[in-house]
């Protein structure tokens, strides 16, 4: 992987989702879709060696810095997420959308539900668990919706990004 050009379309990602995601948000919450996540998640379905790992953990890190969590839990989540969809991807065919959804949509709402496991234990504060949810759910659901696109879009990067595509999993 080309980490430079990695790091400069993580940039534009982030820069997109806290300023222009939140703008066009849907509902009073202002729930927007994690793009980060959809690409960790993807990038893991389809590449799924150890740089996609140390991808995912970088992509949760940023996204600890750049929202007010307690620092470790985005990293920590993205990193197990991405464990999971290696595992589960053995068991899904890769080209299709409905695919992607699904592996985009368990991840965001693990990920979600173990930062917020993470932050509660940290802090000294109690949080209402059923409005989180619901607005964890909707994420979700959202950046599942937008999954392929995500992963269209990762493809026509894949040269720039320096991924080969047609590797086998036996990395």
């Amino acid at each position: 992987m080309r980490w430079v050009n990695f790091a400069i379309l993580v940039f534009i990602l982030l820069v997109i989702q806290t300023s222009i995601g939140r703008i066009f948000g849907l509902g009073p919450q202002r729930i927007a879709p994690d793009l980060l996540l959809i690409l960790a998640a993807v990038l893991v379905f389809r590449i799924g060696n150890t740089e996609s790992l140390v991808a995912c953990w970088i992509l949760g890190l940023l996204k600890d810095l750049s929202c007010d969590s307690v620092l470790g839990g985005y990293a920590l989540s993205f990193g197990l997420v991405g464990f999971l969809v290696i595992y589960l991807r053995e068991w899904l065919y890769m080209e299709h959308p409905l695919a992607i959804m699904f592996v985009v949509f368990v991840s965001c709402f693990a990920v979600d539900q173990l930062s917020f496991l993470v932050e509660q234990l940290k802090s000294s504060t109690t949080v209402d668990y059923k409005g989180q949810s619901f607005e964890m759910l909707f994420s979700a659901l959202f950046s599942a919706a937008l999954s392929p696109y995500g992963q269209w879009f990762l493809v026509k990067l894949s040269k720039p990004l320096g991924i080969n595509l047609t590797k086998t999993y036996a990395q």
